[in-house]
């Protein structure tokens, strides 16, 4: 292994002397971070930075980081926008939340997928998938059989 023969220099590189670690105890979100990723991972089969983009989100970003120190650099994905439509008309739920009747257009809505209800007082419930993405308008629709 690389890092034990790295341990047998006398010293590093480009520094004094070798910086180990102290703490014995297990930080939390040592633990907590690669869990989160792991598990963002496993839900959605995809990596968090890709994932962005495979939803067509894409931002260019000057940063700066001094040497040795920890950055944040927040990120705000745009909304993306649904039209939404049914024959006949329908009350429109997105993700549980109502948003209005058909038909719906450009309705502001998070990136990612939504689940989109459509509710008719004579022909019932309809539910339906939608993926928004950041590059193009996401179209959802239904008809009720009469």
């Amino acid at each position: 292994m690389v890092s034990s023969h790295v341990l047998k220099l006398a010293r590093p590189l480009f520094a004094d002397r070798f910086y180990l670690p102290t703490q014995k105890d297990i930080d939390p979100r040592i633990v907590a971070g690669p869990a989160i990723f792991g598990i963002g991972w496993g839900l959605a089969g995809f990596c968090p930075g890709p994932a962005l983009t495979a939803l067509g989100f894409r931002v260019r970003q000057a940063v700066t980081i001094r040497a040795g120190t920890i950055a944040r650099v927040p990120i705000t994905p745009p909304m993306g926008r649904l039209s939404i439509n049914a024959q006949p008309w329908a009350q429109v739920l997105i993700d549980d939340t109502a948003v209005g009747e058909t038909p719906l257009a450009n309705v502001p809505a998070t990136l990612g997928e939504h689940q989109i209800t459509f509710r008719h007082p004579q022909f019932g419930e309809r539910r339906e998938r939608v993926i928004v993405r950041a590059d193009a308008p996401a179209r959802v629709s239904t008809t009720f059989q009469r």
